[in-house]
């Protein structure tokens, strides 16, 4: 009787303990699998910076050829922010026909508060502006 009792114990014990390495693996590979954290506000310049010291690098870039790189960065960069003014006219429009929308959906009380989101959104996004972009 006593040897049963040992070997239930034992098989226990090495039921328990497999399941927490099992576990201890899961979690590991679920761990590592995990993308690395996204850059809030990326900065502009600092892109660019990484970008032409990338393309330097990798491409061994002449002293010419990184000028001439540089150029097309500042044109592409012109050209984003040209496009942007042209637009942004009319996505602020359909911005202002959504939130209309759905303030005629909500009570005054509902109102305040989407009114409230709407300037704390406003505001996080002046700290970590989406666009205009590019490198």
């Amino acid at each position: 009787m006593r040897r049963i009792t040992s070997s239930i114990v034992v098989y226990l014990l090495l039921t328990f303990v497999s399941g927490a390495a099992l576990g201890a693996l899961g979690h590991w590979l679920y761990d590592s699998r995990k993308p690395p954290p996204r850059q809030s506000g990326r900065n502009p310049e600092e892109y660019r910076r990484r970008y032409m010291e990338e393309m330097n690098t990798r491409l061994k870039l002449s002293e010419a050829q990184a000028a001439q790189l540089s150029e097309i960065l500042d044109r592409t960069r012109a050209r984003f922010k040209e496009h942007f003014a042209k637009v942004k006219p009319e996505m602020d429009a359909i911005q202002k026909m959504q939130v209309d929308e759905v303030n005629s959906i909500l009570d005054e009380t509902q109102r305040a508060e989407y009114a409230q989101m709407q300037k704390e959104r406003g505001e996080r996004q002046k700290r970590s502006p989406r666009l205009p972009a590019g490198p």
